[in-house]
């Protein structure tokens, strides 16, 4: 009887362990899918833009709106780093400058 009981307690923590586990994988897992559809409607968006601007000057409100819907910082900077907007401006440091420390 005695045995029995440890044998169902031993059963019983492992398949709760094994729930446990399961269901954080695949919360983590839902959360990456999430991440990389948003991505990819960031640059979806940026791109749509682009192919109907002459340049970025008027990107601000559209890296704005990008910010607030995945609820993530969106910086968009020309190849060499300088920024072209930002929605956390006071963050807004290029990479040439970061170089040059």
């Amino acid at each position: 009887m005695l045995l029995t009981s440890m044998v169902i307690t031993a059963l019983s923590v492992g398949a709760t362990a094994w729930l446990a586990v399961e269901t954080a994988t695949r919360a983590a897992q839902e959360e990456r899918g999430q991440l990389l559809s948003d991505d990819a409607d960031v640059l979806r968006q940026l791109s749509g833009f682009a192919a109907t601007h002459a340049d970025w000057r008027d990107v601000y409100l559209t890296v704005r709106t990008l910010s607030r819907t995945t609820d993530r910082r969106i910086a968009l900077t020309t190849i060499t780093g300088r920024v072209i907007a930002d929605s956390a401006p006071s963050l807004a440091v290029s990479v040439e400058a970061m170089r040059r420390r």
